[in-house]
């Protein structure tokens, strides 16, 4: 049978080529980094949304609290309300130069930085220029709030537990009511379970010389991890303290087992093992497949059998 399209008459390389050296179905060398970078601005947009949605949510919540129990029309809660959302306008915007937003907040008196850490804690503890103590002060805060919240609605919800067996002609099953409660407690449960770990994490205790907010480590950008899956960090313990020693090991025995034998196997950079190193630079491993790096262009000689040069 002819081909579908006249001018596909050779395969090279793996692609389809034509007559005139084109590949109509081939988008281009960029054209899979262009995608990548799409989808991450797409994703960081998303995430921004859903911070703006769930503090939008938090302050309505508490608004629609305060009418509900009356609150909402006491004159003091009033005034209280409104001067936060006064002050909460005059916290820079996301995204704001760091000089500038060190400039506002060291021309706030102490009472007035205190109050903004206070009342802002979300805000203050995001803002990039606040002094790091300040900022962990805040992230602390936030985080402490935010477990009380879940667990108070953790709380209520299971107030609520409705009948989890009905009868039907067929015998007992789950009620549809119970699976929906029960579906809406097991994603509180694991948003606390997620936010008592990194409590847990920071109440570890730490050396005066090195106080957990001084570390350049804060589970995501200071391990340019994926923000999404930095509960993952959380279990787990130190394979140092965790590993029980062998002292009758024949490695224990032979001077040069360190150079051979690491935990998970023999070690790969010791030119014993054979094999040929690659090209790379200083860089967290999620950067090893970024275009002109040199790991990059080593990957693409392997894949193409040529000598990594």
């Amino acid at each position: 049978m002819p081909p579908e399209d006249p001018h596909q008459i050779e395969c090279h390389l793996g692609r389809l080529m034509d007559e005139r050296g084109m590949t109509p179905k081939y988008a281009g060398a960029g054209a899979e980094t262009t995608a990548i970078a799409i989808s991450n601005r797409i994703t960081a947009a998303l995430n921004e949304a859903d911070h703006a949605d769930q503090e939008i949510s938090a302050r309505l919540n508490h608004f629609a609290a305060n009418a509900g129990n009356g609150m909402g029309l006491d004159a003091a809660m009033v005034a209280k309300d409104q001067a936060a959302e006064t002050a909460r306008e005059q916290i820079p915007a996301k995204g704001t130069d760091p000089a500038s937003v060190k400039k506002w907040w060291d021309g706030l008196t102490e009472t007035e930085q205190q109050k903004f850490i206070h009342d802002n804690p979300d805000q203050v503890g995001n803002l990039d220029g606040v002094p790091a103590a300040v900022r962990d002060q805040a992230n602390r805060l936030n985080l402490t709030r935010a477990q009380a919240d879940l667990q108070k609605q953790l709380s209520d919800l299971e107030k609520s537990e409705p009948l989890s067996v009905a009868g039907t002609p067929y015998g007992a099953t789950e009620s549809p009511d119970h699976i929906v409660w029960k579906a809406q407690r097991d994603a509180l449960q694991d948003k606390l379970k997620g936010l008592n770990a990194l409590q847990d994490r920071l109440d570890l205790p730490v050396s005066e010389k090195d106080k957990a907010a001084d570390l350049n480590i804060d589970l995501a950008k200071g391990t340019k991890m994926d923000p999404s899956r930095v509960y993952a960090v959380l279990g787990g313990g130190d394979s140092i303290t965790d590993w029980t020693p062998d002292p009758f090991s024949p490695d224990n025995y032979n001077p040069f087992s360190d150079d051979y034998h690491v935990r998970f196997g023999r070690d790969p950079m010791n030119p014993a093992f054979g094999a040929q190193h690659l090209p790379s630079q200083d860089t967290d491993h999620d950067h090893y497949w970024n275009a002109k790096t040199p790991s990059w262009k080593a990957f693409g000689q392997v894949i193409a059998g040529k000598p990594v040069s």
